[in-house]
């Protein structure tokens, strides 16, 4: 009875077991474009701020800030990549790419170098919540308002 009993319980979890398996979808090439890529993640030195991108396989990518220990709603850029804090923190700048199915499209209409669309500057102050974009531009190094030396932020210059 025993011996009975021992191999009904058994029956019953490996069909439990086995229909919990044939459940799962399994890994393949079409799931490879809804898969995200996390990148470029930046702590500003005073360690309060927090910037990190999620990008997709395809299409444009978000950059993220949030302050360390808010209980407040991230702040999400659009298109926006290489993030770089200021060195007293009082600023994030960041560079905002056109978007994907614009330069695909240009790149398809075989657009020359200098019509393709351009990469702009963001630049947001952390003091104030307020958002600065400049158009058209390339990378250059910044003055530090504290010390007025130089210094390499990755931000961008006329292109």
């Amino acid at each position: 009875m025993k011996k009975l009993l021992f191999l009904l319980v058994m029956a019953i979890c490996l069909v439990d077991t086995s229909f919990a398996q044939g459940t799962k979808k399994p890994v393949d090439f079409t799931l490879y474009d809804s898969w995200k890529s996390l990148s470029s993640q930046q702590i500003s030195d005073d360690g309060y701020w927090v910037a990190w991108n999620i990008n997709p396989q395809k299409g444009d990518g978000q950059l993220y800030l949030r302050g360390w220990g808010d209980s407040a709603d991230k702040r999400v850029f659009n298109r926006a990549t290489q993030p770089n804090f200021s060195p007293n923190s009082d600023f994030l700048a960041f560079k905002i790419v056109p978007q994907a199915y614009t330069v695909r499209k240009a790149k398809i209409n075989k657009v020359k170098t200098e019509k393709m669309p351009k990469d702009s500057l963001g630049i947001y102050l952390l003091t104030g919540d307020q958002l600065i974009t400049y158009p058209n531009r390339d990378l250059c190094g910044c003055i530090s308002r504290s010390t007025g030396q130089q210094y390499d932020t990755g931000l961008w210059r006329n292109s």
